[in-house]
């Protein structure tokens, strides 16, 4: 029974795994963080001597290394299905690159389920949404947080065309914008499931795409690196 099981389980479990299903490099392995009770949601700020911590600065220090011909002034974070934890890596990563004394910008662009907004527990009055209205709204929709600090636009009202908008000459212009304001900008984007990360992945300067092991599917992996390319 144990073998049969091993046979029909389609998922991703280890980093052979992704390199063999995806040809992909595995830039870190995080562990399981549990419930969070601190004062906005995020892992790193609440234990920054912790083992996942130093796990997250592994992943920055690799990311560095991986764009060093290259660098990422954009880096979209997506993952091939819903509750992967691709939000919970985007904030992590951002307060462990802040913490490394670079200015960070993480951008909720994920304009079905947002989430961004209840991880570090700031409100979600205007976002994106309005930034794509007005690009000179910039300073009254960004909001500092974290310590250091950092600084966080999240998803704003939720719109019935995200796609149209996140493929629009207007989200260019925002991108173009925000590459100016930080040394590095984060995008949590929606799973690839749907089509808006793939119309991002066009616009950015590199990808992050979060793996659960056990839980990600490789067809749907693998479907996801088709529409990448």
């Amino acid at each position: 029974l144990a073998f049969l099981i091993e046979y029909m389980d389609d998922t991703l479990k280890t980093p052979e795994d992704i390199n063999r299903h995806l040809g992909l490099p595995v830039l870190g392995l995080i562990g399981g963080m549990g419930k969070r009770n601190g004062s906005n949601g995020v892992y790193v700020s609440e234990k920054p001597l912790s083992q996942i911590a130093e796990a997250f600065r592994n992943l920055r220090t690799n990311l560095e290394f991986a764009s060093l011909e290259k660098p990422i002034k954009i880096l979209q974070v997506t993952s091939a299905g819903p509750g992967e934890g691709k939000s919970t890596v985007a904030a992590n990563l951002a307060a462990v690159i802040a913490q490394g004394e670079r200015s960070v910008l993480l951008l909720d662009a994920d304009l079905r389920r947002p989430v961004i907004h209840r991880l570090l527990g700031i409100t979600n009055n205007q976002g994106l949404i309005d930034l794509l209205r007005n690009p000179a709204v910039f300073d009254s929709i960004v909001t500092e947080w974290g310590t250091p600090p950092a600084r966080a636009i999240t998803s704003g009202e939720l719109p019935p065309n995200p796609t149209e908008l996140l493929a629009s000459t207007r989200m260019d212009t925002v991108l173009n914008n925000l590459r100016e304001k930080a040394d590095i900008v984060i995008i949590d984007t929606a799973p690839t499931i749907i089509t808006d990360p793939i119309v991002i992945s066009a616009k950015v300067d590199g990808g992050l795409v979060v793996i659960e092991p056990g839980k990600t599917k490789i067809g749907a992996a693998q479907v996801m690196m088709e529409q990448r390319q």
